[in-house]
């Protein structure tokens, strides 16, 4: 439905997975899911914004292959659970608007940091879009667009511009598990349109908020205890 689900399947995979491998694994799946969401909601994309967006993306493509940075089990849990907070802070002390050209681009600058961190950018992404003039169908039709464009640059940065180090790659993922991965995000984004067309504006923003917020407490816990543990 586009509420957190790429947030649920980094944390799964980042428990599971070394983090690069997890990275490139859940990007691969991700991209697949939100393309297919792009091309179901077509025709609601704001294709406007779309330009600017990948300015910000490039930049920071750019400044992260000169710095060659890298991330580590901890850290990654720690951003993704403090992500949510970004979704209650008030107006009056972050607001940014996906339709206003310099927010745009600092859209594609803020989510290409988080995707290549955390591994997700959903939270930040959602500040963005809480224009109220936006309809829920604008919001899922554009950001699938963009997050699809973010998860591909995850795939390139941790699968081509960086060498695993820890010698544990996607190719060590059975490709059976991989490829029913893949059909499990056709299926369940085909799944996700009637019920996203039953709910109100009103239920679509507060839902994602809360529940965010309660998957962010557990990445934050899973974090700290990785972090004490080393």
């Amino acid at each position: 439905v586009g509420m957190a689900g790429g947030m649920i399947l980094m944390g799964a995979m980042a428990w599971l997975l070394p983090i690069q491998t997890a990275m490139i694994l859940h990007g691969s799946i991700q991209f697949v899911s939100n393309s297919y969401r792009a091309f179901l909601h077509r025709q609601n994309i704001m294709r406007e914004v779309l330009g600017l967006y990948v300015l910000g993306l490039l930049s920071m493509l750019l400044f992260f292959e000169i710095i060659s940075f890298t991330v580590s089990q901890p850290i990654t849990f720690i951003v993704l659970g403090l992500l949510p907070i970004l979704t209650w802070l008030p107006k009056r002390i972050f607001h940014v608007d996906i339709l206003k050209k310099s927010h745009a681009v600092l859209c594609g600058m803020v989510v290409t940091t988080l995707q290549l961190t955390a591994g997700v950018s959903g939270s930040a992404l959602d500040v963005f879009y809480m224009n109220k003039k936006l309809t829920r169908h604008q919001v899922v039709a554009t950001k699938a667009v963009t997050q699809a464009m973010g998860h591909l640059t995850k795939i390139y940065y941790f699968g081509f511009a960086m060498t695993i180090e820890s010698g544990y790659g996607i190719s060590d993922i059975p490709p059976l598990f991989i490829i029913a991965l893949i059909a499990m995000t056709f299926l369940g984004t085909r799944l996700s349109k009637p019920v996203l067309t039953r709910l109100s504006d009103h239920h679509f923003y507060h839902g994602t908020r809360i529940l965010l917020s309660v998957i962010g407490v557990v990445y934050v816990w899973k974090g700290y205890s990785l972090l004490i543990n080393s």
